[in-house]
C-alpha cells in the first residue's frame, strides 16, 4: 500500500499531469450551462456575422432583411463589412454553428476548446522558460484557475483565440530559446 501511495503522489506531482487537470478543468467548467442564457449582445454581434457568412457565403451585415448595427453600426463601412474587428472569431463561430447548430452551444463551444487548448500549449510553452522541470504545469493551473480566463473562454468573441495564439507564440519562443541553450 505504501508503495502504491508513493506512486500516486509522483504521478500528481508531474507537471503533464497538472497541465492535464488544467485543460480538463477548463473544459468542464466552461462547458457547464454553456447554452443556458441567451447571447452577450457582443457575442450576438460575433453569432450574427456567422450566420450571414453560413447563408451568404460573405461576412456582411445584410442578412437581407435586417442590418446588424452594433453599436450604432460604427463598425461597418458603406458597404456594410464589419471593418474593426479582424474577421477569425466570426469565422469560428460559423464552423461551430455549421457543425453543433445555430445556437448558443454551436457558436460557443469552439471558444471554450481554443481556451481550453491554450492551457496545453500554455503548459508545453513553460518548457522554454522554467528551468525547473517540476514547475513546468504550474502556469497552466494558474490560467485554469484564474477567474478571468474562466469567464471570457466561453464567450463567442476573440478572448480565447487571443489567449490561444498567445500561448502558441510563446510556446514557439520557447521552444526557440530551448534549443539555442540546448546547442551551446
Amino acid at each position: 500500500m505504501k508503495s502504491f501511495l508513493f506512486t500516486v503522489c509522483q504521478i500528481i506531482k508531474a507537471p503533464r499531469v497538472h497541465i492535464l487537470i488544467g485543460f480538463f478543468f477548463v473544459l468542464g467548467i466552461s462547458l457547464t450551462g454553456i447554452s443556458n442564457h441567451a447571447f452577450w449582445d457582443d457575442e450576438a454581434n460575433t453569432a450574427l456575422f456567422a450566420r450571414n457568412l453560413i447563408e451568404q457565403g460573405q461576412l456582411s451585415a445584410w442578412d437581407g432583411n435586417n442590418v446588424i448595427g452594433y453599436k450604432g453600426g460604427y463598425e461597418l463601412n458603406e458597404d456594410l463589412v464589419n471593418v474593426i474587428i479582424p474577421p477569425l472569431q466570426y469565422y469560428i463561430a460559423a464552423a461551430g454553428m455549421i457543425i453543433f447548430g445555430e445556437n448558443e452551444f454551436g457558436a460557443r463551444i469552439p471558444f471554450v476548446l481554443f481556451g481550453a487548448l491554450s492551457v496545453l500549449i500554455l503548459g508545453w510553452a513553460a518548457k522554454g522558460f522554467l528551468s525547473d522541470h517540476r514547475n513546468h504545469g504550474l502556469p497552466a493551473l494558474i490560467a485554469a484557475t484564474s477567474t478571468a480566463f474562466l469567464l471570457y473562454i466561453p464567450q463567442a468573441r476573440y478572448y480565447s483565440l487571443g489567449l490561444f495564439f498567445t500561448a502558441l507564440i510563446l510556446g514557439l519562443w520557447g521552444e526557440g530559446i530551448s534549443k539555442h541553450s540546448n546547442s551551446k
